[in-house]
């Protein structure tokens, strides 16, 4: 969405639901990029918490964020793993498909 000012607003209406910060920033990380970017993650987290609370946040620490996003890891590799044959999620021109990819991402970061 575009403000009057020309600003960009972006609003994620993907699996829509109130839950704590973590989790949409863990599913983020662990399904968006590759394990590769597991160096990085503790200055995304820490940048992450530091925007959080810059807007107002108060009551939600950065171990907090750490615990959820632990924790989000488990829930979607579980998710994942257990339900990868039931979608038909084939890539063109490849052996994997699309949950065998989120599948190696999401237990990667694990």
């Amino acid at each position: 969405m575009f403000r009057p000012d020309g600003s960009i607003v972006v609003i994620d209406y993907q699996i829509l639901g109130k839950g704590r910060p973590g989790w949409d920033v863990a599913y983020f990380i662990t399904t968006a990029l590759s394990p590769d970017h597991k160096n990085e993650e503790e200055q995304m987290l820490h940048h992450y918490h530091k925007t959080l609370c810059s807007e107002g946040v108060t009551d939600y620490s950065f171990d907090d964020l750490v615990a959820d996003v632990d924790l989000t890891k488990l829930l979607l590799a579980h998710r994942l793993v257990g339900s990868r044959d039931a979608f038909d999620t084939e890539l063109q021109n490849s052996d994997e498909t699309f949950v065998d990819v989120l599948v190696k991402r999401v237990v990667g970061w694990i």
